[in-house]
């Protein structure tokens, strides 16, 4: 009859057989009483699994049941998720076939299934044989009559093509050398860039350390102004106590003077006395001999 070529393709579930989480779906293809294909088992795909899956079956009978099980995959036993069949001659049309077919579960809908499906009938082909090898030998003529002109024009097409590719070749080529050129530009200019800011970092450096430089400078200057100051203060100070000492040696001196001369006054004042005293003692006695000497007279 021929070979039958299907492909499962996707599935549109109704009935979900998990309480949480999604179903992990695959679908088994029997044909005639045996197992012609199971798909992968999609885990997580959930009520619209696609499989896109082929396989070929030669048809011997048009009449032999299609039958097709959706199940969900699950740790201890699997669930069946809808059933469904057809004949071979749903699926055998010389056009080919693109339909969802319905399955249930317990005589309810529980989605559908589809296939796409591509058959060859051998009868019909034989006798299209004949008339395509007539065709072929008209075509013949016309083919090899035209062989050498699509041989021109794949030659011209052949050179017009490796002059593309040549010149294709050459653009490339000074892209990647316009490309290494900019490449080499961007790496100076990062350089220039780079010894740019490393020189005024370096004038920076320069500038604060000669910044603090002159600031020690300054320091070191007013420190060395107010020790002058200071210097000249101290040195002013010792000039006063100098000369407080030099005024306070004098008037102990002129004291001294004073004194002394004051012990000599008195020491000449009690001279002066004492000669008064003597010369009146003097005076008393000459006046008391006198006075003896009068009564030794008149005695």
């Amino acid at each position: 009859m021929g070979p039958l070529h299907i492909k499962i393709i996707e599935a549109e579930l109704t009935r979900d057989t998990e309480m949480f989480g999604k179903m992990d779906p695959y679908v088994e293809l029997t044909i005639g009483g045996v197992l012609v294909h199971k798909t992968a088992i999609l885990d997580g795909a959930g009520k619209t699994p696609q499989w896109n899956e082929e396989c070929d079956f030669s048809v011997t009978d048009m009449n032999a049941e299609v039958h097709f099980k959706v199940s969900d995959e699950d740790n201890n036993e699997d669930d069946i998720v809808g059933e469904g069949s057809c004949t071979l001659a749903d699926l055998c049309q010389e056009s080919g076939t693109d339909q969802f077919y319905d399955i249930e579960f317990k005589g309810k809908s529980s989605g559908k299934v589809r296939f796409i499906t591509s058959w060859m009938n051998f009868h019909v082909a034989k006798a299209s044989e004949a008339e395509r090898l007539r065709l072929e030998e008209e075509n013949a003529a016309e083919i090899a009559a035209t062989a050498a002109e699509a041989a021109a024009r794949a030659e011209e097409e052949r050179q017009e093509d490796e002059r593309l590719r040549l010149e294709a070749e050459e653009a490339e080529r000074a892209r990647i050398e316009a490309e290494e050129l900019a490449e080499k530009e961007r790496l100076e200019a990062e350089e220039a860039e780079r010894l740019a800011a490393e020189a005024s970092e370096a004038a920076e450096k320069e500038r604060l350390e000669a910044e603090e430089a002159e600031r020690l400078r300054v320091e070191a200057e007013a420190a060395a102004e107010k020790e002058r100051l200071e210097a000249e203060e101290a040195e002013r100070l010792a000039a006063e106590a100098a000369a407080d000492a030099e005024r306070e040696r004098l008037e102990a001196e002129e004291a001294e003077r004073l004194r002394l001369e004051a012990e000599a006054k008195a020491e000449q004042e009690r001279l002066e006395a004492e000669e008064a005293e003597r010369l009146a003692a003097e005076a008393a006695a000459d006046a008391e001999r006198e006075r003896l000497e009068a009564e030794e007279a008149e005695r």
